[in-house]
C-alpha cells in the first residue's frame, strides 16, 4: 500500500481536502481525530498530561481543557515539546495500527505537524495543502473564537510554507473556488492509483 502523508497550515483546507479524498473512497487516517482519541477522559495520556501540567488543564468531569493547555503550550515551546513527547508516540502507533487494516491501493495519512516531527521521512509521498495567510486567517476566524494574536502564535509555532514546499513532492493550491479543488484532487487520486499500481510491482 502506497502511505502519503498529507500536511499543511492551520487553515490551509486540510479538513476539506481529506472530505473529498474520503469521498472518492480513499482512506484517511488523522492525526487530529486519533489525538482527540487519545486525549479522551480516562485515556493514560490524559493523565500522563495532568502529571505534567498540573490539573489546571482539566475541566471538573476529568476532560482535557484544551483552551488551558493551548495557552500553555503555545507560550512555551519547552512545554510544546513536552507534550508533543507524550502524545506523539501514541497517535503514530494508533494511527499506523490502523493503517495496517486498511486495504486500499493508497491510503492518506492527514498529519498538521508532519515537518515539524521530522516524520516526513517516513512516508512514501508527501502532498502539502496551501492557502495564502490571509485567506487562512478569515477560515481561522469563521471557524473558531481565536484572536488574531492567537492565531498568529499558532502560525508561529508552524514551519514556514517555504519548508513544506521542500519537503512536497506534491502541492495543492488552495487558492480558488471549491470545484476548482476538487477537480485538483481528482488528477492527484488519478496519479497516486497509478503509483500505488507501480508500488506494488516487485523491484529488480
Amino acid at each position: 500500500m502506497l502511505k502519503i502523508a498529507l500536511t499543511g497550515g492551520i487553515g490551509s483546507g486540510k479538513t476539506t481536502v481529506t472530505d473529498y479524498f474520503r469521498k472518492l473512497g480513499v482512506p484517511v487516517i488523522d492525526a487530529d481525530e486519533t489525538s482527540h482519541e487519545v486525549t479522551q477522559a480516562g485515556e493514560p495520556a490524559v493523565q500522563k498530561i495532568s502529571d505534567a501540567f498540573g490539573d489546571s488543564v482539566l475541566d471538573c468531569d476529568g476532560n482535557l481543557d484544551r483552551t488551558a493547555l493551548r495557552n500553555i503550550v503555545f507560550a512555551d515551546p519547552e512545554s510544546r515539546k513536552l507534550l508533543e513527547s507524550i502524545l506523539h508516540p501514541e497517535i503514530r502507533r494508533r494511527m499506523n495500527e490502523a493503517a495496517s487494516r486498511t486495504q486500499s491501493p493508497y491510503c492518506l495519512f492527514s498529519i498538521p505537524l508532519l515537518i515539524e516531527t521530522d516524520q516526513h521521512t517516513s512516508y512514501d509521498r508527501i502532498l502539502v495543502v496551501e492557502a495564502s495567510e490571509d485567506r487562512r486567517r478569515s477560515w481561522i476566524q469563521a471557524r473558531s473564537d481565536l484572536t488574531q494574536n492567537e492565531i498568529t502564535a499558532i502560525l508561529s509555532a508552524q514551519v514556514s510554507d517555504e519548508q513544506r514546499r521542500r519537503a512536497a513532492d506534491d502541492l495543492l493550491m488552495n487558492d480558488g473556488g471549491i470545484d476548482d479543488l476538487h477537480a485538483r484532487i481528482e488528477r492527484l487520486h488519478q496519479t497516486y492509483l497509478a503509483l500505488s499500481t507501480a508500488h506494488k510491482q516487485p523491484k529488480g
